[in-house]
């Protein structure tokens, strides 16, 4: 998750945060989440448009299974 600035539009991640839970002995989920911020910037003033929760996982089993899923609100 980064920022760009293409254009005037401006995305932004903010509140970032990465970790690795151990919900049992044989799974393993990694994680990033924060908030993008999508918005315009003319002349170093910005305007926020929007506001979306962002959350990736990438979850590993005993087996090696690797599984992968997202979650935007």
């Amino acid at each position: 998750m980064k920022t760009e600035n293409v254009a005037g539009i401006l995305i932004d991640v903010v509140e970032k945060k990465s970790a690795i839970q151990k919900p049992s002995s044989s799974r393993r989920i990694a994680y990033q989440e924060g908030s993008a911020i999508l918005g315009f910037t003319v002349k170093g003033h910005g305007l926020k448009l929007q506001e979306k929760y962002l959350r990736v996982n990438v979850e590993s089993n005993a087996k090696g299974k690797i599984t992968k899923n997202s979650i935007l609100r």
